[in-house]
């Protein structure tokens, strides 16, 4: 029989590939202890049908819903982690594996620890805070609001997730999850943290790379200061730039590649200057110097060194 203690729930949107190997990746672990996978897919074509088709063979509690229409990440996201009936659910993102005995581990933590909300570490991420129960809400936003940006570093209790009707995700555009867990932090501050990297993020073309501005300036800003007046306001804006800084989402070899699809130009760095300042490791100068460069120098540039690595392999 499946498990009804944990549950994993993956909005997907056109990535069948990717989803494909995370899901071969991780089908040992899903045996091992009778977990059910919940797909919700906003794919405009059967890729991904066909494929979790094909899966159901070699795993049968891997539950599949096609949407009829495109919800977008937010409603796809609170859509899918309710449609499990288990006592915690693990919003994983489609392009997210787990590592080995990572999900034994939420396993273990919720039998010993019994919390309300788990999150865990990532590959890739500048993050490093000692394992333990964390029952301070404002603590828990210091320490680790940037990187619960991630949709897959979160693991939802029921009682959790049965608040998701309070949420106004108007205020929240691209980071609803954030509003979900904050709120209920907020009340009733029972807050896991688990410092070992358990997921790992396949590489990929974001959906947000040609409105990285706007996501991770604008809306996470606004995100972020929509949370509960009992969050200090001091907290808030230090994690807002956090995020940006500690991500490296503008640096310096991010942004020259931002240039190259011209998702970063001059009239976004006369929109965004000021404020970009901030959020980047670059002067103003850098900034300005980089909104200009000249698009096609970069891409031969690129192409050189493809080919150069092409070539050693």
């Amino acid at each position: 029989m499946q498990s009804t203690k944990l549950a994993i729930a993956i909005p997907t949107f056109e990535r069948a590939e990717i989803l494909l190997e995370n899901i071969l990746s991780i089908i040992p672990q899903l045996e091992e202890h009778s977990i059910p996978l919940f797909i919700s897919d906003n794919s405009s074509d059967n890729l991904t049908e066909q494929i979790v088709n094909k899966l159901n063979k070699q795993y049968k509690f891997i539950f599949y819903f096609k949407n009829r229409t495109d919800l977008g990440h937010d409603k796809n996201s609170f859509y899918v982690v309710q449609l499990p009936e288990a006592d915690h659910v693990w919003l994983l993102g489609d392009s997210f594996s787990i590592e080995p005995n990572g999900i034994k581990e939420v396993l273990d933590l919720i039998d010993t620890h019994k919390p309300e909300i788990i999150s865990v570490n990532a590959a890739n991420r500048s993050l490093d805070e000692k394992s333990g129960f964390y029952t301070d809400h404002n603590t828990v936003l210091d320490k680790f609001g940037w990187h619960l940006t991630l949709t897959g570093a979160t693991i939802y209790s029921k009682k959790v997730i049965s608040t998701i009707g309070q949420v106004k995700p108007e205020l929240f555009k691209n980071f609803p999850q954030l509003s979900l867990m904050f709120k209920y932090l907020s009340k009733d501050c029972s807050f896991y943290w688990l410092n070992r990297k358990v997921i790992n993020s396949a590489p990929k073309k974001g959906y947000w790379v040609k409105t990285m501005f706007s996501i991770f300036i604008d809306d996470w800003s606004n995100a972020i200061r929509n949370l509960p007046s009992s969050y200090r306001d001091s907290v808030k804006e230090k994690v807002i730039i956090e995020h940006s800084l500690r991500s490296n989402i503008f640096g310096f070899k991010a942004l020259l590649k931002a240039r190259i699809f011209d998702a970063y130009n001059y009239n976004l760095y006369k929109k965004y200057g000021d404020e970009l300042s901030f959020h980047s490791p670059l002067n103003k100068f850098t900034l300005m110097l980089i909104s200009i460069f000249p698009r096609f120098i970069l891409k031969i540039i690129l192409f050189l060194q493809q080919t150069y690595q092409a070539l050693k392999l």
